[in-house]
């Protein structure tokens, strides 16, 4: 069956009992994160594969961490979709392709958490396209100390270029 909001879903999903759900992720965020867990308990053994049109690492790993069987991007081959229902089945967690594992995501974020406030606002600086040179005089420190900042910064977001930092940021929802 099909609903279009979350309700209509849960409604369903109470009469019918299936085995399998391929849930829309690009409902409202937080009438799903909601729902998920009352799916997980309402009928723990019924599988759930997730479909997202975009990267939301938040989410994703809200997901996984309520027990959701698999996440995949929205374009895929049918093929592909009918290996992940099929692997679902068969007690396999499947991350679709450019999806994060929940063991990535879990790592990664006990990195950002922790970020400290010093970090976040050197961040902050940067995504709007300050150098560390302007960093250094708005916060009323050396460059080294900005330097070794960033240096830890880099470090938790596992990246090597600004732009590769910046990206990871924004994935992690830690800037805009």
């Amino acid at each position: 069956g099909t609903a279009n909001t979350t309700e209509d879903l849960w409604e369903s999903l109470k009469q019918k009992k299936p085995d399998i759900l391929v849930l829309d992720l690009g409902l409202n965020k937080d009438d799903l994160k909601r729902l998920i867990p009352k799916i997980k308990n309402f009928l723990p053994s019924m599988k759930v594969i997730g479909l997202s049109e975009f990267l939301d690492y938040p989410f994703f790993h809200f997901c996984w961490e309520k027990g959701i069987d698999a996440i995949m991007l929205r374009k895929m081959e049918i093929q592909v979709l009918t290996k992940t229902v099929l692997d679902v089945l068969n007690g396999e967690k499947v991350c679709g392709e450019k999806v994060p594992s929940y063991q990535y995501l879990e790592h990664r974020f006990e990195q950002i958490r922790t970020l400290t406030d010093v970090e976040l606002e050197i961040l902050q600086l940067l995504r709007e396209g300050h150098t560390r040179k302007e960093i250094s005089q708005t916060l009323g420190v050396k460059i080294g100390t900005i330097d070794n900042h960033a240096l830890r910064i880099y470090a938790k977001f596992d990246a090597h270029k600004k732009i590769h930092l910046l990206h990871e940021a924004r994935l992690f929802k830690v800037i805009e």
